[in-house]
């Protein structure tokens, strides 16, 4: 729906910090339809907590709590057909200033790109990505503020389907992740996973898919005594899913399975392994062509971006309505609820946030003079409670936004 579009297009992050790069990248889905967009987008935002945590771990770190933060960049979006290939790139590269903290000054960029093509039913797709960000403080330890966390990542897979009948897909990647700070490098990443899935559509019923997954992570930099390797784990994950259209206004993704968690070593008194339910879903109706609801949830788990810990198993849910005042005005607001859970690691001697709950609403307003301009008004409020008390605080920001292409 041009309403979502729209309303995202205009609403940015609204952040200088990450809480973790993702360390898998979906599939992407190319058109073969020229595309040639070069723009600019300047945020400007006030955050009261720019530490994400105490006031006394704030002065500890010795930051100011909040701050002012000034975000430029360049985007691009291009396509570039050639008979039935295309070559794309998407890009979003930038830096953050700060006002009062500029320990945090650190470059951003999120880019993607890649080949795409056609052959028979099939479209395969060869792509990588590369993002880089200051770290969430919200994720680092007690005495760590600055840190560049890269992420560089490359893959390739495929989907063979037509629009009724069966189909499968399948896809292999790899992720590296690396931190620039001596005392997080603990924590970078190698991560291999291979899916498959097959499909099932008619469109009078919807698209049915069982699939397997299989990922692997290591930690080259955790030596673990007596072993020659890092420390790490694997994952194996069944599935199904399901998702259709129903008329104009109402549309369900789901899936949903079963993961194997398994640590490649495991300190005296740890659990080696465990078995866990994880899904994801998105349900989102319109009422009419102004207003949407969408609802989302999901349950995961990842290799953890923190020393002291090996992984996070995530839990997600958001509420969103949209309304679309006209063709340039639109509105959002939202509710979004996280709560982590994680492991203590034994073979360290660092406290570590293990849970986590956190609750965020938040509103957007943006408005787009042409097709070519977009301005926007954001606010969030977020509330996080967690088992270390430094890591237990509020937070509020406030920003203006603008781009352009052309």
């Amino acid at each position: 729906m041009r309403l979502k579009a729209l309303a995202r297009g205009a609403a940015l992050t609204l952040g200088t910090l990450l809480p973790a790069l993702a360390t898998a990248q979906e599939m992407p889905v190319v058109q073969n339809k020229r595309e040639w967009k070069v723009g600019a987008r300047a945020e400007a935002y006030y955050d009261n907590n720019i530490s994400r945590s105490s006031s006394a771990l704030t002065a500890q770190r010795n930051l100011s709590k909040d701050d002012y933060v000034l975000l430029p960049a360049v985007t691009v979006a291009l396509v570039q057909p050639f008979g039935r290939q295309s070559v794309f790139l998407n890009g979003d590269v930038g830096y953050a200033f700060h006002r009062y903290n500029d320990e945090l000054d650190r470059r951003r960029a999120k880019v993607s790109g890649g080949v795409g093509g056609v052959l028979g039913p099939c479209r395969p797709v060869l792509f990588g990505s590369y993002q880089a960000a200051q770290s969430d403080l919200a994720s680092l330890d007690v005495g760590t503020t600055k840190n560049l966390q890269q992420v560089v990542a490359t893959g390739v897979g495929a989907q063979c389907a037509r629009s009724s009948g069966p189909g499968a897909s399948f896809m292999v990647q790899r992720s590296d992740v690396k931190n620039s700070a001596r005392t997080v490098k603990e924590s970078d990443t190698t991560t291999e996973l291979a899916n498959v899935q097959l499909l099932y559509t008619r469109p009078s019923l919807g698209t049915f898919s069982a699939g397997f997954a299989y990922s692997s992570t290591e930690f080259p930099n955790r030596i673990i005594p007596t072993r020659p390797v890092g420390d790490g784990f694997f994952t194996q994950s069944y599935f199904v899913g399901y998702s259709r259209k129903f008329g104009q206004r109402l549309t369900v993704t789901g899936q949903g399975g079963l993961t194997h968690f398994k640590r490649e070593f495991s300190p005296p008194g740890v659990d080696q392994s465990f078995n866990s339910k994880t899904y994801s879903a998105d349900v989102t109706y319109g009422l009419g062509e102004r207003i949407e609801f969408e609802v989302r949830g999901s349950r995961n788990i990842t290799p953890s971006q923190q020393v002291g810990k090996t992984f996070d198993k995530a839990t997600k849910a958001d509420a969103i309505v949209r309304y679309q005042a006209g063709d340039r005005l639109g509105f959002e607001a939202g509710y979004s609820w996280q709560k982590i859970n994680s492991n203590a690691d034994t073979a360290s001697a660092l406290l570590v946030v293990t849970n986590a709950e956190t609750g965020a609403i938040y509103g957007n307003v943006s408005f787009s003079p042409n097709d070519r301009v977009s301005v926007a008004l954001n606010i969030r409020y977020e509330d996080r409670n967690a088992n270390l008390p430094q890591f237990t605080y509020t937070a509020t920001r406030i920003g203006v936004s603008a781009q352009t292409s052309f």
